[in-house]
């Protein structure tokens, strides 16, 4: 339960105080740093809290300091900026081509999971048509590809999901994908840390479906997060594992179970998605009944 009033208020007063600033009007040390306007803006995409002044007031501000050179946004700002407004799907596009053009003349400050969390937040909404863009694009994953070592499991879902926006067919950066799933493996022993596994398993069952090793770390990384996930993650999950040719009875057993207890959280659609796919994952006809009353 969110106080949206609170939240209202919170972020006109972030907007008023880097107004007066911007007119030398603020008391010194009351305007927001541009870390702190991202921090809330990552603070509103987690609470859902979808204000566009306040996301129009930072891409303005980020967009005026990249151009003057000023000090302020840094590439771990900047991305998670652009991952607040595509959860929001809030589509600054101004911010977003400014970002894109600041990596592309500065790729070199960028860590792989900045350029990771900025691809995956951009290219939904500035498709690779442009051949600029398309050669930023090209740059951000050779250079995700040679620093995938720093990747975490986190940043491996987030590398895959931009790939997956922009390489379709595997043919627009060969070897990522093969890169992505040997950092992955190596952080097979991981137990704690957790990532979107479903997008993960999802978008790998198209490129590696006969990666038995993968899917079988994935099936053992999926019961940390079954508390976790939505509805559409345990679609995601089952889908991908169906098109996989890796099978785990103890896998079928724990999804069917967990997400029975969110049953009345499922769309009739997804519901029927999911038993459809457990059923090609060797579900029992007796389940699949119970699934189905």
């Amino acid at each position: 339960i969110c106080h949206y009033t609170f939240l209202a208020q919170l972020s006109a007063q972030a907007q008023v105080r880097v107004q007066q600033a911007a007119l030398g009007e603020g008391i010194p040390g009351s305007c927001p740093s541009f870390e702190q306007l991202a921090e809330l803006a990552a603070a509103f995409a987690d609470l859902k809290f979808q204000d566009y002044s306040f996301f129009e007031m930072c891409s303005l501000q980020a967009e005026g300091l990249l151009q003057e050179g000023l000090p302020g946004p840094t590439p771990p700002s900047l991305a998670k900026l652009c991952t607040a407004c595509h959860r929001l799907k809030v589509h600054e596009l101004r911010l977003f081509e400014a970002v894109l053009m600041h990596v592309a003349d500065h790729w070199y400050d960028y860590s792989a999971t900045s350029l990771a969390e900025i691809g995956s937040a951009v290219a939904p909404v500035l498709p690779s048509d442009d051949e600029t863009v398309r050669d930023v694009y090209r740059n951000m994953l050779t250079q995700i590809r040679q620093d995938r070592d720093n990747l975490s499991l986190r940043g491996v879902g987030i590398a895959a999901r931009f790939m997956a926006e922009v390489d379709h067919k595997g043919q627009f950066m060969p070897g990522l994908s093969q890169a992505l799933v040997r950092r992955l493996m190596e952080l097979k022993d991981e137990t704690k840390e957790c990532y979107d596994i479903a997008r993960v398993a999802e978008i790998f069952s198209r490129r590696c479906p006969q990666d038995k090793q993968l899917f079988s770390t994935l099936c053992r990384h999926l019961h940390r997060h079954l508390g976790y996930l939505e509805p559409v993650d345990f679609v995601r999950f089952t889908r991908g594992l169906a098109a996989a040719e890796y099978r785990d009875d103890r896998v079928v057993h724990a999804l069917s179970k967990w997400a029975q207890k969110r049953l009345k959280e499922f769309s009739d659609h997804d519901w029927d998605s999911f038993v459809t796919s457990l059923a090609r994952l060797g579900a029992s006809e007796v389940r699949q009944m119970q699934l189905r009353e």
